[in-house]
């Protein structure tokens, strides 16, 4: 079955190991979103209730999936329906679990978990902190269903498919025309804001349509509601020094391939090329250092590479190491 509102999904990410090569995970909506791996953010089968897997936040400042800017994303003035499944393994004081602009400060919008109170907030800074909250404390080590709607000036807060808080105000909620997206944390440490450590899935972003407006049953394995995307790797110069952000989001986060070249004993001057093994897409090439030395920084550590260096003088096979991890 389709999903009758698809064409106001801006986001939908089952968080399935459905990438190229069975990594990493794929955006369901139509809009194909680009997603940015950072930290020790990956998939795991620990907590997850269908489908294959579930994104698993270790709770580290840095453990985070950034969705890149996109206009589409842009829910500002308009209804609209955010919703995603939890299951938090430990709570800190006010835990991020998703967020909109995420810097908290004007334009900044998101879910966080007051310890405090026990209570997860909606808050949105051009507006109020929190806008509405759930009543009923959420259940730690187990699964929860969270959906914020807006329709006209009204915002509600759902758990589990019941109405718990609602506000009135019709004022936007920010002014970026591109926002992006963080989930398991916000980008920049902010004052007492922490990350979530626990599991997310099924995160959906319905533009322009309140799904709810009554208690409801809380849908489940979202990604059977959806055609399946097509992976598009994003081709790359082979004389670019440095990913550009628009390839941040196959190939982007913080470890690095490195090594030497040699003939026999010798440490030489060569031509080496990255490849994803899995495509064969050529993500970068440089020469290496007159000492031997080559090194291809910020990159995901969850996808496989292979290394190829080549003899310009034609006196020797190209060199290959397969099957390698960035660290």
């Amino acid at each position: 079955m389709i999903d009758p509102y698809y064409d106001n999904v801006v986001l939908m990410l089952p968080f399935d190991q459905d990438g190229p090569g069975g990594q990493g995970s794929l955006d369901y909506s139509k809009y194909n979103q680009r997603l940015v791996w950072k930290g020790d953010a990956r998939l795991s089968t620990a907590q997850s209730e269908y489908g294959e897997k579930a994104l698993m936040c270790p709770g580290g400042d840095s453990d985070i999936v950034t969705v890149l800017e996109s206009a589409s994303l842009n829910i500002s003035s308009c209804d609209f329906t955010i919703e995603f499944l939890f299951y938090a393994t430990a709570l800190k004081y006010y835990s991020r679990l998703v967020n909109i602009n995420s810097t908290w400060s004007a334009g900044a919008a998101g879910f966080n978990w007051n310890s405090s109170s026990d209570n997860i907030n909606f808050a949105v800074f051009n507006i109020l902190n929190p806008v509405v909250r759930t009543l009923i404390p959420p259940s730690m080590n187990a699964r929860h269903h969270i959906a914020v709607t807006r329709l006209g000036s009204l915002f509600t807060m759902w758990l589990d498919g019941v109405a718990q808080t609602t506000a009135t105000d019709s004022r936007p909620m920010f002014s970026t025309e591109t926002p992006y997206i963080t989930i398991g944390n916000g980008d920049v440490s902010v004052g007492v804001f922490t990350p979530f450590a626990g599991y997310i899935k099924d995160l959906r972003i319905t533009s322009g349509i309140a799904r709810y407006t009554a208690n409801f049953t809380p849908p489940t394995a979202l990604k059977a509601d959806y055609p399946a995307p097509v992976f598009t790797p994003r081709l790359i110069s082979p004389f670019n020094k440095a990913l550009r952000p628009d390839q941040n989001a196959d190939w982007g986060g913080p470890k690095t391939v490195s090594g030497t070249v040699k003939i026999g004993a010798v440490l030489v001057k060569r031509r080496v090329r990255l490849y994803e093994a899995n495509t064969g897409v050529l993500i970068r090439e440089q020469w290496s250092q007159i000492d031997g030395t080559y090194s291809f920084t910020g990159l995901r550590a969850d996808i496989d590479y292979t290394v190829t260096s080549t003899d310009y003088a034609a006196a020797y096979n190209d060199v290959i190491a397969a099957r390698i991890r960035a660290v």
